[in-house]
């Protein structure tokens, strides 16, 4: 597929995120020692179904066989690490002290939205299978939807939320509900973006 403005924003964000924020704020927190068991396979799931988001949102099935294959066992990974991620996410959220409220108020909404997309992505895909002419066009429209959905709005919501105190806004660490508010709108931007570009093959 095409490189497209959106895939190209969520990868700068995941750049940014995973190459620099990220490692410095657990490293401030006390190192991945002082992190619960919880957080730690719900960091690991989290990241790995962030990147084959990224990957499979760049090399989808219609660039050939190979790369068709990978991005099925790709998906079917994220859809595992993607539902115990969230679910460990949630004991993480409520669990541990270090967490503030409001940043697991946020994270819980974003949590249900992955669950749901995860899920309905997964079916229509399978339901696809096993379809012909225009309803497995769309199941597939289907799929792609709550795929880019998932990765736009829930994969990236941690980042989006963290935005504010990336640009300096807020001090890093704290989370105003309005800095949580502020999180909720670049999905709403960048996902009806990411689809038309996805649809239309086109940058912007």
């Amino acid at each position: 597929m095409p490189l497209t403005a959106p895939w190209c924003i969520g990868t700068g964000v995941v750049a940014a995120w995973f190459g620099h924020f990220a490692p410095r704020t657990i490293a401030a927190s006390g190192g991945v020692a002082h992190m619960s068991s919880a957080f730690r396979v719900h960091l690991l799931c989290a990241c790995s179904t962030t990147l084959v988001c990224v990957w499979n949102h760049l090399y989808t099935p219609s660039e050939g066989a190979q790369l068709a294959m990978v991005h099925k066992w790709l998906g079917r990974l994220a859809m595992i690490t993607s539902l115990v991620g969230t679910t460990l996410g949630y004991v993480a959220a409520w669990t541990d002290v270090a967490v503030p409220r409001a940043t697991a108020i946020g994270l819980s909404v974003v949590g249900v939205l992955q669950y749901w997309h995860t899920v309905k992505g997964y079916k229509a895909i399978k339901q696809a299978q096993a379809s012909v002419g225009d309803e497995r066009k769309r199941l597939i429209e289907i799929h792609r939807a709550s795929m880019t959905n998932l990765y736009y709005g829930c994969c990236l919501g941690p980042a989006w939320f963290r935005l504010p105190g990336w640009l300096g806004l807020i001090k890093m660490g704290s989370a105003p509900l309005w800095a949580q508010a502020a999180g909720m709108l670049p999905p709403f931007i960048i996902m009806p973006m990411a689809l038309r570009t996805s649809r239309d093959k086109t940058f912007f």
